[in-house]
């Protein structure tokens, strides 16, 4: 029974919750660190800057996510833009996690539309111009409208911002001059 009693003692003495330190050292000098290389994903923002004769500009909900403004706009038709300083937009470009696409804006010429009842014209000049009168046909009419259909004014209305005005009235006050 002492060999009992003494293999019962070594085991309380170096059990965890015992008071007493362990007689055997458990340290192991010969192992190795082995750090695994692990990709980070970055995720990389794109922002749509408009430019607009050397001009930059932002739209509205993109100014907001920067932090370039307080307010947000809600329910907008068309986008709003906001003038980007030269400052922010350098900031911008030397971001690593920024992708700017830049996005010219191209204005459309205007163009005159008189509508009197369901008819559509345009003025003799600007027919010229579309070329859809001669040299000799523009030279020879008598009148200063030139008439067009409804199919004809919705692919200018793709081509140009078309204003619309009513014949009659245009009529009257060019009379009156």
């Amino acid at each position: 029974m002492n060999l009992q009693n003494k293999t019962n003692q070594n085991n309380i003495n170096n059990n965890l919750l015992s008071a007493t330190r362990p007689r055997e050292s458990t340290l192991k000098i010969n192992t190795e660190n082995k750090t695994m290389l692990q990709t980070r994903l970055k995720q990389r923002k794109i922002i749509k800057v408009y430019i607009e004769e050397n001009k930059y500009y932002l739209e509205h909900s993109a100014a907001y996510a920067l932090g370039l403004i307080n307010t947000r706009a809600i329910m907008l038709d068309k986008p709003k833009m906001i003038e980007l300083p030269d400052s922010i937009h350098n900031k911008l470009k030397n971001q690593d996690d920024i992708d700017i696409e830049y996005i010219k804006i191209e204005k459309k010429p205007k163009l005159k539309v008189y509508v009197n009842d369901s008819n559509y014209c345009i003025d003799n000049a600007a027919a010229y111009a579309l070329g859809m009168l001669s040299t000799e046909q523009f030279c020879s009419l008598e009148s200063e409208y030139y008439y067009i259909n409804k199919d004809f004014l919705d692919n200018l209305m793709n081509q140009y911002e078309v204003e619309f005005y009513s014949l009659n009235l245009h009529i009257e006050s060019s009379k009156k001059r």
